[in-house]
């Protein structure tokens, strides 16, 4: 004899949409192991590829490298790194019973392109984080402008940031005889974006 679920289809439904709902925008228990200033951006999220028929929800990751998607009993579902994206956008996507701003994201994998879908509460956020690191170009003539507004100390930071594309901060604080780690996260909040906002209308990424 076939067991018969006591909630009618459309509740079942419901109570679904509602649960995966829930996992979105809050913050993660996730454990990922990387030191705290490489993490740029954690938050529970959606994750979409083509091949899937529903989105996976978990952990949504951005490093200085990589973009990466975790779920709590899958682990590792999804990696793509900043390097392999082509472009983003915003998109229009079923998620629960209605349409939702996604993030569209084109890569390249394998010789060929490939294409992801994003989803958190904080979406304008991961968009401007995503975009520039990842499109927003600063050449050198544009740098120039900014260092030239900046003290001695936050210029070394700057080139050394530009060069490297990331460092840790007592690799920072080293490089300019910082007495503590607090001298550079001033130095950087306080006078480097500030000035790069003024100029190209983001922080240097």
């Amino acid at each position: 004899m076939r067991k018969v679920s006591p909630w009618p289809e459309d509740r079942r439904q419901k109570s679904e949409v509602r649960s995966q709902k829930t996992e979105v925008g809050s913050l993660s228990s996730v454990d990922v192991d990387l030191p705290p200033d490489q993490v740029i951006l954690k938050e529970k999220g959606g994750y979409l590829t083509p091949g899937q028929s529903r989105w996976c929800t978990g952990t949504l990751l951005l490093t200085h490298k990589k973009l990466t998607f975790i779920t709590s009993k899958s682990g590792l579902v999804g990696e793509i790194p900043l390097s392999s994206i082509k472009d983003l956008g915003i998109e229009k996507r079923v998620y629960g019973v209605s349409q939702s701003d996604t993030i569209r994201i084109v890569y390249e994998s394998f010789g060929e392109l490939s294409k992801a879908w994003i989803i958190s509460l904080n979406l304008e956020v991961w968009r401007k984080e995503l975009y520039k690191r990842v499109l927003l170009k600063v050449g050198r003539e544009t740098l120039n402008k900014i260092v030239s507004k900046l003290d001695a100390d936050s210029k070394e930071i700057l080139w050394f940031l530009y060069e490297n594309r990331h460092a840790r901060i007592d690799t920072l604080a080293k490089l300019i005889e910082a007495p503590t780690h607090m001298d550079i996260l001033l130095k950087i909040r306080e006078i480097i974006n500030p000035t790069a906002e003024k100029i190209i209308g983001y922080p240097i990424p």
